[in-house]
């Protein structure tokens, strides 16, 4: 994702939020099967 402009908040939360949200997921699984 290379743009010469950078992103506005709502762009950016938008793209942000749902990887946040993957990570913390796989933080739990790997916490609840470890």
């Amino acid at each position: 994702m290379t743009t010469p402009a950078p992103l506005p908040t709502g762009a950016r939360v938008a793209v942000v939020a749902p990887a946040a949200v993957i990570a913390l997921a796989l933080g739990v699984a790997a916490v609840l099967l470890a």
